[in-house]
């Protein structure tokens, strides 16, 4: 039997999920620290591009008062991005207008 003439349909979030268990679980982090920032792993993965290619930092009003992006962030973005993060761009990129 060839592979075309027993297709199988995967289900997008299981095969999501079944990566991110082969990659450690990096992506499960950033969601999760995307809830606790209250946005979506999407908005906080644009702005940690934005910081790394343009030193640009994310400020919502006081929306980020007292937050920070845990050092680790920047391991689970290597691996869900497939990019090197340089030592001295691993810091937070949250501002408040505090």
């Amino acid at each position: 039997m060839n592979h075309e003439e027993n297709p199988k349909s995967f289900d997008e979030d299981k095969l999501e999920e079944i990566r991110d268990k082969f990659r450690g679980g990096p992506m499960r982090k950033i969601r999760d620290l995307a809830q606790e920032l209250d946005v979506t792993p999407e908005e906080l993965l644009m702005h940690a591009r934005g910081y790394l290619q343009y030193d640009d930092y994310w400020n919502e009003g006081d929306k980020f008062d007292g937050a920070e992006i845990p050092s680790e962030f920047w391991d689970w973005f290597e691996l869900v991005e497939g990019t090197p993060v340089p030592a001295n761009k691993r810091g937070s990129f949250l501002s408040c207008a505090c």
